[in-house]
């Protein structure tokens, strides 16, 4: 038996190291918070418990530690009882996929291995998030020794296996093993010396399409997981000098937890035990560097020169195929809500859209937001959720900061600036971390139900140190999120709407819809803001598009950006209302890419003019009104 026991736990061993940490990669984009499952054929793992197959051997590993991140953002741990972990938790997880099954696996080193009560206990709260209705929700799995009557308290017995819990036991989407190296519930031996576990291991299997992932497909997908393991010390038999309590986690603690974040745990066929080194994961989203423009003065009015080589993103409520573009978990970490007003929800008559953009200069990011929305209120506004660098919460997991920048009353309705809220205030006037300013636009007024408006705009620069980030920035990674509000007031109060439409992360509220996780974001040093739009996403045109200029009206110059999917002649040009040519904008062989251009109209008279481009067999145009 002991040759079988030394056999077995050498055999761990070599799974540990050889899976190790293969998924880092040199490169400074290396993602904390990601990681590869790689495919195996079907019947390669028999749910033994015991990490037999060799196919753990060659997947990615991720840790669980007590005493320090085991990743960031979201990672962290927490004491249950006084006395400090005299065998803390150091444990080693896996992933493989096999058509639309997670498997994951776990070697678990414990000297004392048993059951207790509620926190008092061995085993682990995993969260599959379920993403059917499009936007993630909490959905978790217990397996471990929980003496609770909602429990199993046969969990407590000498000898006794681990067991799910109650209210998942007869979810036949998934299933667990597990293999002891010791004796559960009993650290002493017959004349009542010490006889010190090894630990155990733990083997898992989920059916993904129950919680509504697909990634037996040709794009593979991306599954939203989390994983805490709870370790008790010292309790069999109990010595209260000793005995401890803990827990740590990847990612995520439990479903109250999901603002800190969630693993990404990306899948495609191609990717297999076989297949050597896997793909670097992509950043969520790519900030560009704007060290070659000055810095915007922060008017709220978004009109200096480098908001225009920007494209950004869009945020809008309703709109799915949106959503869908968002890089890999996006899709289904962005959402939206629509609040219930006295009891219930009313039919949407108008929702606002914003576009989103974002840079760095040194170490002070900068984020713009043009909102379109015909009736603006002070409900409305827009809500920047980041994480602090440095500064940790009570469960060592970091701190989320919740920026929030609404339209304020002035001037009979009149705004020219905005009013903060969230951690706003502390961050601006405490930390001076923030400068922030909201600009109407024209013909805008708040709290009007009788104006038809047309938005408003915010600008942002936080200052990063002031938030824990080195100078320099570090690594250049920031964990951001974005949230739109818009309320809508109509003369018949019945009607009144408020909803939210978010990109990734919606606030750092626990347990609030949608708060689940935020973009991994690499403020690109080498990404350079230029004349050509910065595609922020990464992604190229598919189709030409002629945007509406901005602004518009305009006296006396207008920015006007235009999108080229293939190589080819271009030709952009305004004509007056008689059809004829005033001025050739740009004319010459483009690659594909957005580009913007300035038109200045300083020598022209007010009026109506209509820009056009030409490419190809493309012709787009559009209106836009010079008043002087």
């Amino acid at each position: 038996m002991k040759n079988n026991m030394r056999k077995h736990i050498l055999g761990f061993l070599a799974v540990c190291i050889m899976g190790g940490f293969s998924n880092v990669s040199a490169q400074a984009t290396h993602r904390s918070d990601a990681i590869w499952a790689r495919a195996i054929p079907p019947g390669t793992i028999k749910l033994t418990g015991k990490l037999e197959s060799q196919a753990w051997a060659m997947a990615d590993s991720v840790h669980i530690y007590y005493g320090k991140s085991s990743g960031l953002p979201g990672s962290g741990w927490v004491d249950y009882a006084q006395n400090q972990p005299t065998d803390p938790i150091h444990t080693t997880v896996k992933f493989l996929v096999c058509k639309d099954t997670l498997y994951v696996g776990a070697w678990v080193p414990d000297s004392t291995i048993g059951g207790g009560k509620w926190p008092n206990f061995d085993g682990f709260l995993v969260n599959i998030y379920d993403i059917k209705t499009g936007m993630a929700e909490a959905h978790e799995y217990f397996y471990g020794w929980l003496t609770n009557s909602w429990g199993n308290p046969n969990t407590g017995k000498v000898g006794a296996m681990p067991s799910k819990l109650s209210l998942s036991s007869s979810d036949t989407t998934w299933q667990a093993a597990a293999f002891v190296y010791g004796t559960t519930n009993s650290d002493t031996t017959a004349n009542g010396t010490f006889s010190p576990d090894t630990g155990y291991s733990v083997e898992m299997r989920f059916y993904l399409g129950a919680r509504g992932y697909h990634i037996d497909n040709p794009n593979g997908g991306v599954i939203l997981f989390s994983m805490a393991e709870y370790n008790a010390n010292d309790m069999w038999p109990l010595e209260p000098n000793k005995f401890s309590d803990a827990k740590a986690w990847i990612q995520g603690a439990w479903s109250s937890t999901e603002a800190y974040d969630a693993m990404r745990i990306y899948t495609n066929p191609s990717v297999t035990i076989s297949s050597g080194q896997e793909p670097v994961i992509p950043p969520s989203y790519d900030i560009p560097n704007g060290e070659n423009f000055q810095p915007p003065a922060i008017s709220g009015n978004m009109a200096d020169t480098i908001w225009n080589h920007l494209k950004g993103f869009k945020i809008e409520y309703g709109d799915s195929l949106l959503k869908a573009t968002y890089h890999g978990a996006g899709g289904y970490l962005s959402g939206q809500y629509n609040h219930m007003i006295d009891g219930k929800t009313q039919p949407l008559l108008d929702t606002a859209s914003a576009t989103i953009k974002t840079f760095f200069i040194g170490d002070t990011l900068f984020i713009g937001a043009n909102v379109n929305d015909k009736d603006v209120t002070t409900n409305d506004g827009i809500g920047i959720t980041i994480d602090d660098d440095t500064l940790q919460g009570a469960s060592h997991e970091l701190k989320v900061w919740d920026l929030k920048i609404r339209p304020g009353l002035f001037d009979q309705g009149r705004s020219g600036y905005a009013v903060l809220g969230g951690d706003g205030p502390y961050l601006s006037n405490t930390l001076d971390a923030v400068k922030y300013a909201l600009m109407l636009k024209p013909e805008t007024y708040v709290n009007n139900p009788s104006n038809v408006g047309s938005g408003y705009q915010v600008e942002a620069a936080i200052d990063l140190t002031k938030l824990g980030y080195p100078a320099n920035l570090g690594d250049h990674v920031v964990w951001l999120g974005v949230d739109l509000y818009d309320y809508n007031a109509y003369s018949d109060t019945s009607k009144n709407t408020y909803t939210e439409a978010w990109w990734y992360r919606r606030n750092s509220v626990a347990n609030d819809t949608g708060a689940v996780g935020p973009a991994w974001c690499y403020m690109d040093p080498a990404n350079m803001v230029t004349g050509i739009l910065s595609n922020q996403s990464s992604e190229l045109p598919t189709k030409f598009e002629l945007n509406q200029n901005y602004p518009n009206p305009f006296n006396p110059t207008t920015q006007i950006d235009y999108s080229v999917p293939t190589s080819g002649q271009v030709n952009l040009s305004v004509y007056n209302v008689l059809g004829q040519r005033v001025v050739t904008l740009f004319s010459g062989l483009q690659s594909p890419g957005t580009y913007v251009v300035t038109f200045d109209a300083d020598k022209y008279a007010s009026g109506v003019y209509f820009y056009r481009l030409e490419a190809g067999n493309v012709v787009i145009t559009k209106k836009m009104v010079l008043i002087k």
